[in-house]
């Protein structure tokens, strides 16, 4: 029995056409398309559990589904997270709810504050969150959050929400024209 992720075909091939170029060529690229149907036949195998699944697959799956958030260096959970909610991502993209999910794949805990919850200015709003994380993690999500959010809303700021028993010796950064805000509640 022949797997069809390794499968090739030029092996079932008659010898009067196993020289020819053009034969050649066309049974490879059916090779490569057995080798993707195989993998979308073990999603459906799987009944579409991604927890079942090996981590290369959820990484081609995430391209084929085309989730825009998706990056090959999250943790194994938060692939599977993207993966699993994409098709409903992708309907409530320009919501509130689509950025505050991306936001449940990337942070802990974390939530979106609209302009009207604070008194800011009309379409701007701001993301609270207790988890840490350097510049170069905020600017990467800054980027991903322009794909999920309403067109014409803009991102005011990271809001790093901390519990009132730290103290403000501990709060040492470098700051380098990046707006941060802390918040001590």
């Amino acid at each position: 029995m022949m797997d069809l992720r390794n499968l090739n075909s030029r092996l079932l091939l008659p010898p009067t056409l196993s020289d020819d170029l053009e034969t050649k060529l066309f049974s490879l690229l059916t090779d490569e398309v057995m080798a993707d149907l195989s993998m979308k036949m073990v999603f459906v195998q799987t009944g579409g559990d991604v927890k079942l699944l090996p981590e290369a697959i959820l990484d081609n799956l995430a391209w084929e589904l085309n989730v825009d958030f998706y990056d090959l260096d999250l943790a194994l959970e938060k692939k599977q997270s993207l993966i699993s909610n994409s098709i409903i991502s992708h309907m409530i993209k320009g919501t509130p709810a689509a950025v505050e999910n991306l936001l449940a794949a990337v942070f802990e805990k974390s939530f979106v504050e609209e302009w009207f919850e604070y008194g800011g200015q009309n379409s701007k709003f701001k993301i609270k969150t207790t988890d840490q994380a350097d510049i170069e993690k905020y600017d990467k999500l800054k980027d991903i959050i322009s794909l999920v959010k309403n067109t014409r809303s803009k991102l005011e700021s990271f809001v790093l929400l901390r519990n009132k028993d730290i103290s403000l010796e501990s709060l040492c950064f470098t700051h380098t024209a990046k707006r941060i805000t802390i918040d001590i509640t």
